[in-house]
């Protein structure tokens, strides 16, 4: 977690996922002086979701997401995230902007200014305060997927729950959420440990694996990659963990997910 700069307010944020029901969202304080490309990536962690796609944030009518090669099909007028600041742009309390994710499913999300405050000296920033239910799964297909796949969940004589279930890696509470492991998240996500370049090939294999099927491989996966022993992803996975640069769910198959930022991760050889 950084610390703002001098002068900068801390802004208390709340995230809403729209058209989900319950709603899904986040209470968290940010530095006022982030970029618009941090606060996205602060978003993710907030969230709980993976980094594997595009985004854009709109602000008065103007639309910002980082450079992108992926972005050119789009054809839309991006202004640069990375250089834009949120404590210039939104400045009034109740101000309320757009937080899109994924082009695909189209998950919007409503940011509201709640409240700004005072830094406090020795608290570091980002954190999160509050919130409730869990992100939907990736790639399940937008707010009218995801209200289907809880349906199907939710029904164990559907024809379709193992099928949905084994897709979810076994289990998934839709009404789980756990402030500390957010908090545990953000506090990673700053400190940007660093990987050899073994451990990064590791890091974007599971990274593009993740996002081409829509789920983490599993250490066989990883075992046909690379060629190697059994032992040998087992090891690499230990340490992964160990380093802060994944996180998983123990003796649960394909729960495996990268912790660090999209844009540190090296070129899939």
């Amino acid at each position: 977690m950084t610390a703002p700069l001098s002068g900068a307010t801390v802004y208390q944020l709340k995230v809403t996922l729209l058209e989900t029901s319950p709603p899904v969202w986040r209470r968290f304080l940010v530095s006022s002086d982030v970029s618009l490309h941090r606060l996205h990536l602060i978003l993710q962690d907030v969230m709980g979701w993976g980094s594997y796609h595009l985004y854009r944030l709109e602000i008065e009518s103007t639309d910002y997401s980082e450079p992108h090669p992926d972005n050119d099909p789009y054809q839309l007028p991006f202004e640069d995230s990375e250089r834009a600041r949120l404590g210039t742009l939104v400045v009034d309390r109740g101000s309320r902007f757009l937080y899109e994710y994924d082009f695909g499913d189209s998950w919007l999300h409503e940011v509201t200014l709640e409240d700004i405050l005072e830094h406090r000296p020795g608290k570091r920033y980002p954190i999160c305060v509050g919130g409730q239910r869990a992100c939907p799964p990736e790639d399940c297909g937008g707010p009218w997927g995801y209200a289907e796949l809880l349906e199907v969940i939710g029904d164990p004589d559907h024809e379709g729950h193992l099928d949905m279930m084994e897709w979810l890696g076994g289990q998934f509470d839709p009404g789980a959420f756990d402030v500390n492991r957010v908090n545990r998240m953000l506090s990673g996500s700053a400190q940007e440990p660093e990987f050899t370049r073994k451990q990064g090939q590791y890091l974007a294999f599971i990274h593009h694996y993740t996002r081409v099927n829509g789920y983490p491989p599993a250490r066989a996966d990883m075992q046909r990659h690379f060629d190697v022993a059994p032992s040998t992803v087992h090891q690499m996975v230990l340490r992964l963990e160990d380093a802060g640069l994944i996180e998983r769910v123990a003796r649960q198959p394909r729960s495996i997910r990268v912790l660090v930022p999209v844009e540190r991760l090296p070129v899939l050889e």
